[in-house]
């Protein structure tokens, strides 16, 4: 029994010497060239971004819409459902921090008291202040009537008698009509200080029932039933309590449809220009890995933003799905595959196979007996594949990684000729046309075209004489006048 032991114990032994031995044969072979072949066949690029699922229509729940008219600005929530609850219509939703409104309406009621205060002493300092006036006019119209019965008993008197009798009752009448012209204007002072008062008192008034009005906003309930989702703010974090509701955004919640929903993701701006609106997405749901959904690309942004925690452009992409799942909600992760473009029959490599330098595309071809970079022109291209356009055939074999020495091996660059034809050129813009001079805007239509068809002649003829052949020309004949005056001096 203890010899079968050391048998096996010294197989093993051999085994292990064996692979030993082994290994570095096995070494040496890791270290050979890795090919691809070229194919022709099919290819479709795609462009595979990440989502999250929104509700293509919602109804939004909002917090007091008229917190600017009173002066406040943000406010925070103190207490709000769980997200996800389905609610009644009318249900409560959540409740916002009343301290500054509270302070701010205690203020308004002092003001209110202090403005009825005045409005209550204008009031009795006009009726005082007119029945003063009144009493003086009563006054004044008995001496107008003394005077007068005055100088009715002085026509028996002197004339100097009656002259003054006469400049007494002349001066009482002034002195009455003085008073009720008087009277007047304080009666109109008296009304333009209450109504003054009392706009002031209105004003304030108003500012305080629009604040109890925007208290009993405070406490916010559902417009419509369905299940409740949180806003998001300014930075796209969802909201929560201590969470501050703008005034310029009060949206607190939403209650999204979820018959329609769309997925909303970002693409980077190396694949933004392959997308576009009407194309056709496949999407998966992380939540339900065993479901397959359809999709169309709905809208694409035409400016960028910085991806957060990164200098990286990305544009919003909204992708519609073509499916109604209840089931589905808001927020859920999606995947999405968006089909660019399929070709029937067009040649591709592996992206690990292409290198570039100095915006130029090349290839490691393997000729047999020596290797070439072989430069190339690109096309189309997706996560793995890209398609060659010119510079490689089927059947060629190219190098999976870099040779040693690459700076050593030839470099077979595309002929200028066929880089012209594949170059991108954009479309030149058309030339603008010059603005109209002002002052013809308003003349009559056939001496506006007649003023045009001068201007038209000058600039031809200025242009005619800026002309190098032109100026060669007057050179010519200036030079030939200057010949012709020295032979008539001589």
């Amino acid at each position: 029994m203890q010899r079968k032991w050391y048998g096996i114990i010294g197989g093993a032994i051999a085994a292990v010497l064996l692979l030993i031995w082994l290994l570095p044969s096995t070494g040496e072979d890791d270290n050979a060239p890795v090919y691809y072949e070229v194919e022709r066949g099919p290819l479709a690029i795609e462009v595979t971004t990440t989502g999250e699922l929104r509700s293509a229509r919602s109804e939004e729940i909002m917090g007091p819409a008229s917190l600017r008219k009173i002066g406040i600005y943000q406010v925070k929530i103190t207490d709000i459902i769980p997200e996800g609850t389905v609610v009644q219509e009318g249900a409560y939703v959540a409740s916002l921090d009343k301290t500054e409104i509270a302070n701010k309406l205690q203020e308004l009621e002092t003001e209110l008291q202090l403005e009825q205060s005045k409005l209550d002493q204008a009031k009795l300092d006009t009726s005082l202040e007119l029945s003063q006036a009144r009493n003086q006019i009563i006054n004044l119209r008995y001496d107008v009537e003394e005077k007068r019965l005055a100088l009715e008993q002085s026509q028996y008197e002197p004339p100097a008698v009656i002259q003054q009798a006469e400049n007494a009752l002349d001066k009482a009448e002034r002195a009455l009509q003085e008073a009720i012209d008087n009277y007047a204007i304080k009666q109109e002072q008296s009304r333009a200080k209450v109504y003054e008062i009392q706009t002031q008192l209105n004003l304030k008034l108003s500012q305080y029932n629009q604040m109890l009005e925007t208290l009993s906003e405070f406490t916010i309930n559902a417009p419509k039933s369905g299940m409740l989702v949180y806003a998001r703010d300014w930075g796209g974090r969802k909201i929560a309590v201590g969470s501050n509701v703008s005034a310029w955004n009060p949206v607190v919640a939403t209650l999204p449809d979820l018959t329609r929903m769309i997925s909303k993701t970002y693409v980077n701006e190396i694949d933004i220009s392959k997308v576009k609106e009407g194309q056709r997405v496949d999407l998966g749901v992380d939540a339900f890995p065993d479901r397959k959904y359809t999709g169309v690309v709905k809208s694409v942004a035409n400016v960028g933003q910085e991806k957060d925690n990164s200098n990286a452009k990305v544009f919003e992409v909204e992708i519609a799905l073509n499916e109604k799942d209840t089931t589905l909600r808001p927020s859920m992760t999606t995947s999405n595959v968006i089909h660019v473009a399929e070709y029937d029959s067009v040649i591709f490599v592996p992206l690990e196979c292409v290198h570039e330098n100095d915006s130029a595309y090349y290839v490691f071809l393997d000729e047999g007996k020596s290797t070439v970079r072989q430069e190339i022109i690109r096309g189309a291209a997706n996560e793995h594949y890209m398609i060659v356009q010119y510079g490689i055939d089927e059947g060629d074999r190219l190098h999976y990684s870099t040779p040693e020495a690459p700076e050593q091996l030839a470099y077979t660059p595309v002929p200028p000729d066929v880089k012209e034809e594949y170059l991108f050129k954009p479309e030149p813009l058309p030339e603008e046309e010059p603005e109209e001079d002002p002052r013809l805007k308003n003349m009559p239509p056939e001496v506006r075209a007649m003023i045009k068809a001068k201007q038209g002649k000058e600039q031809a003829k200025s242009a005619k004489d800026d002309s190098p052949a032109q100026k060669a020309e007057d050179k010519e004949g200036g030079d030939k006048v200057q010949i012709t005056v020295k032979k008539g001096d001589s």
